[in-house]
């Protein structure tokens, strides 16, 4: 059975380059460009997931933090909350499917 999740990243303008955050799991990076940031929070998201496959945590943390499991591909990110953006902010979804992040447990 596939089953995804959808995440909020929240990047924004930060000298000299761009902050990335995503705000359900409390996860941050940045990167020189918009691109980079990118690659970066979802890189950190990713090992962040992973962890909590190893550790065998992942059910506990998304019902701690509220974030939701789909059977169906989201086409959107169902948004907990907006933070007021800066200018030079945005958002973008982050929808992955489960079985791409779970490692094998030792």
């Amino acid at each position: 059975m596939q089953q995804y999740i959808a995440l909020t990243l929240l990047i924004e303008k930060d000298e000299p380059g761009y902050v990335a955050y995503c705000q359900e799991l409390d996860v941050a990076s940045s990167g020189a460009t918009v691109e980079e940031a990118t690659e970066n929070i979802s890189d950190a998201v990713e090992a962040y997931l992973n962890v909590l496959e190893k550790e065998g945590i992942r059910e506990q943390i998304f019902k701690e933090k509220g974030v939701r499991i789909f059977a169906v591909r989201p086409t959107s990110v169902p948004c907990k909350e907006h933070f007021a953006l800066k200018t030079g902010a945005f958002y973008r979804p982050y929808i992955k499917e489960l079985h791409q992040l779970q490692v094998a447990r030792a």
